[in-house]
Order: C-alpha cells, then structure tokens, then sequence
C-alpha cells in the first residue's frame, strides 16, 4: 500500500490492529484479535498493540506512523525496549509508514531479523 494517510498515530495503531488480525490468521491460521498496549505516554517497552489474549498467541507490533526514514538503527533501539516488556514475545512485528531503507532491507537476506531480549 503506497500513500496511507493516517490523522494521527492512533488512528495508525487501530489499523494496524486490523492489519496484524489479518496476518495472523492467514500466516497461522489462527484467528486472535489485537488490541493497543497502554497509551501514549505509558511505558510501552517498544509494543504498541497486542495479540489478545496474549499467552493464545505471543504477537506483539510497534506501529510507526513516520514520513522520516527508518533505519536499522532505530529498529535496533525498538527492540532493545522490548527487554522490558513482561510477557513473552514469540513474534514481534515493526508496521510503518515510512519508505523501506537499504539498512534494514541489506540487514534482512533471509527476510527476517532475530533479535534475542536479555533478561
């Protein structure tokens, strides 16, 4: 999808929540519903939305409603926070609005990272 406009980054993290019941459930079969995390302002660990309930299906997203670039850097830092998110994560997922960046895209041969919480 090319162009999305959101209002605000709520409005982005609702339609994500739409978005990742999609994924799930044609990438598992699964049907689980997601909800936002907290609000903005909370300590959020680097997770915007949330598979409900959780302990189903430990899927989490981090919404970025951005029209600056996002690298590999930043994406590095979203999952550091995730070291402090309480629950298990066995699929985290980052949804953005930002253009795809060589950094994240050279970093990803096989399509996706693996990134290991410490804790």
């Amino acid at each position: 999808m090319i162009n999305l406009n959101f209002r605000s980054a709520i409005d982005f993290e609702e339609f994500c929540c739409y978005w990742m019941t999609d994924i799930i459930k044609k990438g598992k079969g699964d049907r689980v519903r997601f909800v936002r995390y907290g609000s903005s302002g909370q300590a959020q660990s680097g997770v915007d939305i949330i598979s409900s309930p959780i302990d189903k299906m430990p899927a989490v997203a981090q919404c970025k409603c951005y029209s600056r670039p996002f690298t590999l850097a930043d994406l590095k830092s979203e999952l550091e926070k995730t070291d402090n998110y309480p629950h298990p994560i066995k699929y985290y997922f980052l949804l953005t609005t930002a253009n795809p960046h060589t950094s994240i895209q050279n970093a990803m041969p096989a399509g996706y990272l693996t990134h290991t919480r410490s804790g």
